[in-house]
C-alpha cells in the first residue's frame, strides 16, 4: 500500500468549477532505495486519472517525485512524505484512479476512490469539504500548503492516536449574507460514531463575518476517544439568512503510536 489520496473542494472564481486538491501519502519504509554519492535515492512516477460515470476520461495528470535519505540517518526511513495535486472540476460524481511506480523496480501502488464536486454556483449558504491535518502553524512562506497564514500539514491517512492527539481540520464558507452592526456567524463541532450518531459535542461559538466567506480553521483534543472509526461534522449558522449547514470527514483513532512520521516534498 504505497499511496492513500484524500480530497477537499473548494469554489473557484468561475462559479461552474470547482477547485480540488487530492493529497497523498507515500510510505518510505516501503521503497526499494538505491545508493548514489552516499545519499539513498528513489524516483516515483505517479499517475491521476479522473473518470465520470460512463467511464469517460474527463482529465489526467502524471509526475515524478524523487526523495533521498541520508545512510546515517535511519529514522528517515520511516518517513511517510505528503503532497497534494490540485485540478478543476465541474460539479458532479467522478472517480478517482490514482497509481504509482517506482523506477527500475516491480514496487506498484494504486487506488481508486469515488470523488464527488458540489455545485457552488447556486447562491446559498455552503460549506467546503474539510481537510483533515496533523499541525496548523503560523507560516508567512509561499509553500502550497500555506493556508491563512498556517502550514497546513495534511493528513492524508486520516488517522490519529498516540503521537497526534490533536484533530486539526481547515475549511471555508460561503454565500455569508451581509447584515447589521451584529453581523456574525455561530459555529460548532460534532463528531459522530461509526453508525452517524453523535459522540460529542462541542459548544458553539458565534465569530464576526469578515465578508462574504470566512475560513474555518480549529483543532480538537480528541485524546480520550476510544480506537475506532469517526466522522468530525462542522455545523455552521447564519442568522441573517437563517440559513444553516454542514459538512462531514471521516477519520480514524489508532491507539497504537505508528512507526512512521512525516515530511513534505516539494518540487
Amino acid at each position: 500500500k504505497l499511496i492513500t489520496p484524500d480530497l477537499k473542494n473548494i469554489p473557484v472564481w468561475n462559479p461552474k468549477l470547482a477547485y480540488v486538491e487530492i493529497y497523498y501519502a507515500l510510505d518510505r519504509s516501503q521503497l526499494d532505495l538505491s545508493e548514489a554519492d552516499d545519499i539513498q535515492i528513489a524516483t516515483l512516477n505517479l499517475s491521476m486519472k479522473i473518470e465520470d460515470p460512463q467511464q469517460n476520461q474527463i482529465d489526467s495528470l502524471s509526475w515524478s517525485v524523487g526523495c533521498s535519505i541520508s545512510p546515517i540517518d535511519t529514522s528517515q526511513s520511516n518517513f511517510i512524505l505528503y503532497d497534494l495535486q490540485a485540478l478543476q472540476l465541474l460539479s458532479g460524481e467522478y472517480s478517482l484512479n490514482f497509481a504509482v511506480t517506482q523506477a527500475n523496480s516491480n514496487k506498484v501502488g494504486n487506488k481508486k476512490i469515488s470523488l464527488k464536486v458540489p455545485d457552488f454556483s447556486e447562491q446559498r449558504l455552503k460549506l467546503s469539504d474539510i481537510q483533515l491535518a496533523l499541525s496548523a502553524d503560523p507560516d508567512t512562506s509561499e509553500s502550497k500548503f500555506v493556508k491563512a497564514g498556517r502550514m497546513i500539514l495534511p493528513n492524508a491517512t486520516k488517522i490519529y492516536g498516540a503521537t497526534s492527539p490533536m484533530l486539526f481540520f481547515y475549511g471555508e464558507a460561503y454565500n455569508l449574507a451581509p447584515g447589521s452592526a451584529d453581523n456574525t456567524y455561530n459555529i460548532s463541532y460534532t463528531i459522530l460514531d461509526s453508525l452517524g450518531n453523535i459522540y460529542k459535542e462541542y459548544p458553539a461559538s458565534s465569530n464576526k463575518k469578515p465578508g462574504s466567506s470566512t475560513v474555518i480553521l480549529s483543532g480538537l483534543n480528541i485524546s480520550t476517544l476510544p480506537t475506532g472509526k469517526y466522522q468530525l461534522q462542522i455545523n455552521l449558522e447564519d442568522p441573517q439568512s437563517q440559513g444553516k449547514v454542514d459538512s462531514k470527514k471521516e477519520f480514524w483513532v489508532m491507539k497504537k503510536p505508528p512507526a512512521t512520521q512525516l515530511t513534505s516534498e516539494e518540487r
